[in-house]
C-alpha cells in the first residue's frame, strides 16, 4: 500500500479535464438509473413489466466503485488538501444521504406497520442495533444485514470503508501508525467489503495515470465501444450467476460474502469499466462538442442520483 502515500500521489494524480469529467457525470447518472430501474422491477412493488437495463443494477454498483476511486483520489490529492478537509468533505456528502435514507427506511416501515399490522417486522434485537449499525456503516461487516425496504444501502457501506481506509493510507504519515490503523479499519470492514476493494483501487490507479496509453486512437475507439458490448455479453450469458452457484456449492460458508459473492465477474466488470475510462480519456476530443453542448443537463443529473440509490423502497 505504499503506492497510496500522499507524497507520491500528489505528484502523479492529474486534475479531471472538463470533457472527461462530463463523461464521468453522464456515466454516474446512467449507472444510477440502472440501479433504480433494477430495483423498481425486481420485486414488482414499484413497477410490473419489463424495463431495459434493469439487469445491470449490480454491474452499475461496480461502475460506482471505479468512479469513486478515481474521483476521490483526484480530489484528495490536490495541493492543499488535508485530512481535515478530506474528512469534512466525505462526512458531509455521505451523511447528507445516509441520515435521511435511514430515517426514511424506518419511517416507511412504521407507516406500513400502522396501515397493515400484519406486515413483517425485523427481529426485536435488530430494532436496537440496526439503526446505529446503519449510521456506522457496518451493516455489511462480518454479518450482513439490510435496512427495511432499502437493500441498495449496502453499497454505501462498502464505499464508506473504502474512503476511510484510503484516507488513512493517504494522510497518516508515520508508516507504523498508518499500517496499524488501516489494518484496524480493514478488520472492522470485514472480508466481504475488502474483497471488492481492488475494484475501487482501479479508479485510484486511473487517477494516478490518466494518460496511460492503450495504443493508437483507433485501438482506443475499439476498446471504448467494445467494453459496453463485453459487459452486455457477460450479463446475457449469466456468467456471474453460474459462477456464484458453482462456488456456493463447493466452498463452505461462501454465502457469507453476500453482495460480494459475484467477485470474479465483478473484477472483470471493474476492469472493463477502467479500460472504458482510459480509452475515453484518449479520444475525448471527438466527443467534446456534444458533451459541452449538453453540459448543463449533464451536470444537473448526478445531483438527483441519491433518489436512485438510497431512497429506493423495495
Amino acid at each position: 500500500m505504499s503506492m497510496l502515500r500522499r507524497d507520491r500521489l500528489v505528484n502523479t494524480s492529474a486534475p479531471l479535464e472538463d470533457g472527461f469529467s462530463l463523461y464521468l457525470d453522464l456515466v454516474r447518472f446512467l449507472a444510477a438509473m440502472c440501479v433504480f430501474i433494477g430495483h423498481a422491477t425486481e420485486s414488482g412493488s414499484l413497477y410490473v413489466g419489463y424495463l431495459p437495463f434493469g439487469n445491470f443494477k449490480h454491474d452499475a454498483v461496480i461502475v460506482f466503485f471505479v468512479l469513486s476511486g478515481l474521483v476521490i483520489c483526484a480530489t484528495a490529492t490536490r495541493p492543499g488538501e488535508t485530512w481535515i478537509t478530506y474528512l469534512t468533505a466525505r462526512a458531509s456528502r455521505i451523511y447528507s444521504v445516509a441520515i435521511p435514507a435511514v430515517a426514511l427506511s424506518f419511517g416507511l416501515q412504521a407507516i406500513a406497520a400502522f396501515l397493515e399490522p400484519g406486515h413483517s417486522q425485523p427481529e426485536p434485537s435488530a430494532d436496537v442495533f440496526l439503526p446505529p449499525s446503519a449510521r456506522l456503516f457496518i451493516l455489511q461487516s462480518w454479518h450482513p444485514q439490510a435496512l427495511p425496504w432499502n437493500g441498495p444501502y449496502w453499497s454505501l457501506c462498502y464505499e464508506v470503508w473504502y474512503h476511510i481506509i484510503f484516507g488513512i493510507l493517504l494522510f497518516v504519515r508515520n508508516s507504523g501508525w498508518r499500517n496499524a490503523v488501516a489494518a484496524c479499519a480493514a478488520l472492522i470492514a470485514g472480508p466481504a467489503i475488502l474483497l471488492l476493494f481492488p475494484i475501487w483501487l482501479m479508479g485510484v490507479w486511473i487517477a494516478q495515470k490518466p494518460r496511460f496509453s492503450l495504443g493508437p486512437k483507433r485501438i482506443n475507439f475499439i476498446i471504448f465501444f467494445g467494453t459496453f458490448g463485453a459487459v452486455a455479453i457477460l450479463d446475457h450469458l449469466d456468467i456471474a450467476i453460474r459462477l456464484r452457484f458453482f462456488l456456493a456449492a463447493h466452498i463452505p460458508g461462501f454465502w457469507r460474502l453476500h453482495y460480494s459473492a459475484r467477485f470474479l465477474t465483478d473484477y472483470a466488470v471493474g476492469l472493463l469499466v477502467a479500460l472504458n475510462f482510459m480509452a475515453f480519456y484518449a479520444v475525448q476530443e471527438h466527443f467534446s462538442v456534444a458533451l459541452r453542448s449538453a453540459a448543463r443537463i449533464i451536470r444537473f443529473l448526478p445531483d438527483i442520483r441519491f433518489l436512485c440509490i438510497c431512497f429506493i423502497t423495495r
